[in-house]
């Protein structure tokens, strides 16, 4: 199969139903071959350093070879996992989406109500695929699988790294803990005013509130008919 067949094949248009229905897992062994496949730099990478490692080997059998030249052999194979890891860390680093995208990803959310089903986020990733081709904002899919794009709507939406609040130290008094308390709600307050003025998102807040909101709801009602079905089978003990 072609580059260009691939392409073809993993940009058919997605359905609600499961016919028709092509994602990058369904085509490849792993997410690691299908991203090599389809990004030339990596791909170049890995070619130029499989031929050095090649010449390199060969370099080792030769006995002429000065112990200089075997140094930095030893040293050329010790980087080998540095240089597939930075290589890695290109072909996996998520570009922000554009507004449109996001939003066509919460209304997907919001349709669906995915909770942690892996099915139901092989729709979302098709349907967004399928996006993403049609308004021209990538030349393959972007999603590998519904696990790929449920970790990615968790990073943009779900995942915080916004500090805990400090407690005050007990060996002050009640009126230095309160004017401690009103100096750093005050800092948090322009802290926030000033995310929220800088927040990519702001224009789109209320569709993210209501996504992440049902999310939230659709996520606490799997885990309660888990916890509910799992108390169902227990066994039970006669009382004394």
């Amino acid at each position: 199969m072609t580059e260009t067949d691939s392409k073809a094949t993993l940009l058919t248009e997605a359905s609600n139903g499961w016919g028709g229905m092509k994602l990058p897992r369904d085509l490849y062994s792993s997410k690691f071959s299908y991203l090599i496949r389809f990004h030339r730099i990596a791909s170049l990478i890995c070619a130029i350093y499989l031929l050095l490692a090649v010449a390199v080997t060969l370099l080792l059998f030769v006995k002429t070879v000065s112990e200089d030249v075997q140094v930095m052999s030893v040293l050329f194979y010790v980087s080998v996992p540095v240089v597939m890891l930075v290589t890695v860390a290109f072909i996996t680093h998520r570009v922000d989406l554009p507004t449109a995208a996001k939003v066509a990803l919460l209304k997907e959310t919001i349709i669906q109500r995915p909770a942690v089903s892996s099915e139901l986020w092989d729709v979302i990733a098709a349907h967004m695929n399928e996006f993403f081709c049609a308004n021209g904002l990538t030349s393959l899919p972007f999603y590998y699988d519904g696990n790929d794009c449920h970790d990615h709507f968790k990073s943009m939406f779900i995942d915080s790294t916004a500090p805990f609040p400090t407690e005050p130290s007990s060996g002050i008094s009640e009126n230095q803990q309160n004017a401690t308390i009103g100096n750093n709600a005050n800092r948090e307050i322009r802290s926030t005013i000033a995310t929220i003025r800088n927040n990519a998102n702001r224009e789109i807040r209320s569709i993210i509130d209501e996504a992440v909101r049902l999310y939230d709801q659709s996520v606490d009602d799997h885990w309660r008919q888990q916890l509910g079905e799992a108390s169902s089978q227990l066994p039970e003990y006669p009382g004394p």
